[in-house]
């Protein structure tokens, strides 16, 4: 996301856990580039607490630009007129079973439009296909003491530690069309529950459309 004049970029999660921090990173990576270079400016990505427990991996992620998932970081991106990138679907996205890897979930309480909206930032939503296929989750294990302890939903059961290298796979991004809210509502926006979720299902509608449409031409291929 961007304040003001700049946009606020979203992007869709897709399965991985720690061991796959690295391989995932290049999809950070992909993004600050095509950013980079059709805009000049270089995103900052909203980042959850639990990966940064982990000394070696907070440092990786700061230095991609990550900073800590709240609502402080938020606005001091915003407010200083940057990009500011945010996963929509939160934590659980990313523990997502390979089975679900094309469909959206629930985007909780649809912080990003409110953000969005309080600052006057148009959201220019973006999707990722092929990544889940890196570390493919097919279960998880629910652990109220591995919750505690890292502040993730559940332990994935990966092909990690049996397949302890990342399996190939072909990664599609795609960038979609920009959604100018600040031009159709006021900062108040924010408050109305009923403009936030329309907004929000609009922004679910496109990027669900986009992974279906990139998808079937995978399949096609």
């Amino acid at each position: 996301m961007m304040a003001r004049q700049g946009p606020s970029l979203r992007r869709r999660h897709a399965g991985r856990i720690l061991v796959a921090v690295l391989v995932c990173a290049v999809l950070v990576l992909l993004a600050l580039h095509l950013v980079l270079e059709a805009t000049g400016r270089v995103p900052r990505f909203l980042t959850h607490p639990g990966l940064l427990k982990f000394p070696f991996v907070a440092d990786f992620v700061t230095r991609l630009g990550g900073v800590v998932a709240c609502r402080g970081s938020a606005a001091r991106i915003l407010e200083s007129d940057e990009m500011l990138g945010v996963f929509p679907e939160g934590v659980r996205g990313a523990f997502a079973r390979y089975r679900d890897a094309h469909r959206l979930h629930s985007f909780g309480r649809d912080a990003f439009v409110k953000m969005a909206l309080r600052h006057g930032a148009p959201i220019i939503p973006f999707i990722t296909v092929g990544s889940a296929a890196v570390h493919p989750i097919f279960a998880q294990i629910k652990s109220r003491r591995w919750t505690r302890y890292s502040d993730w939903p559940c332990l994935p059961v990966s092909t990690f530690p049996l397949l302890p290298f990342p399996l190939p796979s072909k990664w599609h991004t795609r960038f979609l069309e920009p959604m100018h809210i600040e031009k159709e509502y006021p900062p108040e926006a924010a408050q109305d529950a009923a403009v936030v979720k329309a907004i929000s299902l609009e922004v679910r509608k496109r990027m669900q459309g986009a992974l279906d449409e990139i998808a079937r031409e995978r399949q096609g291929r």
